[in-house]
């Protein structure tokens, strides 16, 4: 790797593709975060009353599914 040798962009900016695909790739990691955050409260729900077990699946599920678009969108 060559740390620092890259001139940067003529912009300024350091994401090298489109504002439109950071804004897009954003919003699945804020959507992301959202599904996982509440997937964290389900789990201690299920944790405490061994109730809510699928909800907290789907939850996880779309988490993992939504970060994994960012990251699509982001770096295809």
């Amino acid at each position: 790797m060559n740390h620092g040798k890259a001139a940067p962009s003529s912009n300024g900016d350091c994401f090298d593709g489109s504002s439109r695909r950071a804004k897009v790739g954003l919003g699945f990691a804020i959507a992301g975060g959202v599904a996982a955050a509440v997937a964290l409260i389900l789990s201690i729900m299920l944790a405490a009353t061994g109730r809510r077990g699928v909800p907290f699946l789907i939850l996880c599920g779309a988490a993992v599914l939504l970060m994994g678009l960012e990251i699509a969108v982001i770096q295809i």
